[in-house]
């Protein structure tokens, strides 16, 4: 068996959208503010870097680590100001399709523990992914006999926009938002439509000269964030990546580049479904084998007791006519033992 036969088929798999989020964020956090944040981002001194605050965040809200829904994504991310001074930006993105009563507190506690602790204040983006279109909380309201408080927040509903909002040639993230949008049920074509969309933001993406690294971490989103039903169309979808690649990064094969995208308990879920899609394929194949070797084996069994019992009734007639055991034998082309057994067990 060849390496490419060993290898995990990752392109028939769907990796879980907070993944991709993730991955995008991370590795393309400039366009991703300027896009959501455009006046703020204006005041931001990008040459200084951002820092993401993973340990800060974890330690105030411990049971996101074990969050294993992949239904929401938050980062906590610190910029440098062109003044100097430092600010920090909580982004959050829900990708359930329901509506999450809970939601503005859990915005709301994100938002006074930061506070509380460190004394940072923050502002907060909720990036809507689901369909669902009665859901879009934008603040968070306590109220007690006179004493009112009310938390809002800024949010980007993404089911309200249409492709005119995503038309940004200059920024990256309006391609990003536009592909997730596709993937919304109510807007999703079908594979063919699909097919030739996914190729055309590929194409406008690659358009806006981006290096290698930045090439291979947006076709993992783009390649990614929307899949097809049909697996033909995902294999020629494949190929012109692969195409794609090569041309705009002399990478001949995309495989290796989104491997080295996931993250090692993406992967292992990945395996754990290649392992159990064998195991369902073999299982399947092996139920109908038996099944056809049973039911070869009832109809030999079936024609077998049928012709002996032909056979029998035949004997018995030619006994009849006053055929002895030996004639019937030689008539009949069979064994003499066969034609006393069955005289026999016409007996009882």
């Amino acid at each position: 068996m060849s390496k490419n036969e060993n290898r995990l088929d990752i392109f028939n798999f769907k990796i879980p959208k907070d993944t991709l989020w993730k991955l995008i964020i991370e590795g393309e956090t400039e366009p991703c503010l300027r896009f959501f944040f455009p006046k703020m981002a204006a005041q931001i001194d990008f040459s200084k870097g951002v820092r993401f605050l993973g340990e800060e965040f974890f330690k105030l809200f411990p049971e996101l680590q074990n969050d294993s829904q992949n239904r929401r994504l938050d980062k906590l991310i610190e910029v440098t100001l062109k003044t100097g001074k430092t600010q920090w930006l909580l982004i959050h993105i829900e990708v359930q399709g329901y509506v999450d009563a809970e939601f503005t507190r859990r915005m709301f506690e994100y938002f006074y523990r930061i506070l509380e602790k460190y004394q940072k204040p923050v502002t907060a983006l909720a990036i809507f992914t689901d369909d669902d279109p009665n859901f879009h909380p934008t603040e968070h309201r306590i109220s007690c006999w006179g004493t009112e408080m009310v938390y809002h927040f800024n949010t980007y509903k993404l089911a309200e926009k249409t492709p005119a909002d995503f038309q940004d040639k200059d920024n990256l993230f309006s391609i990003i938002m536009e592909t997730a949008w596709y993937g919304l049920r109510k807007n999703k074509p079908d594979d063919t439509a699909l097919y030739d969309i996914k190729i055309q933001l590929i194409r406008r993406f690659l358009e806006m000269g981006y290096s290698k690294n930045h090439i291979r971490i947006i076709l993992t989103f783009l390649g990614f964030y929307t899949n097809f039903d049909d697996k033909t169309i995902t294999k020629n979808f494949t190929k012109k990546m692969n195409e794609i690649a090569y041309k705009h990064t002399g990478t001949k094969d995309l495989y290796e580049v989104i491997m080295e995208q996931l993250d090692d308990e993406i992967l292992e879920s990945m395996r754990k479904k290649a392992t159990e899609q064998v195991i369902e394929e073999v299982t399947e194949e092996l139920t109908e084998k038996v099944t056809e070797e049973v039911t070869e084996k009832v109809t030999e069994e079936v024609t077998e007791k049928v012709t002996e019992q032909v056979m029998k009734d035949n004997i018995l007639n030619l006994q009849q006519y006053g055929f002895a055991a030996p004639q019937i034998a030689e008539m009949l082309k069979i064994p003499l033992e066969k034609v006393q057994r069955l005289l026999e067990e016409s007996k009882d």
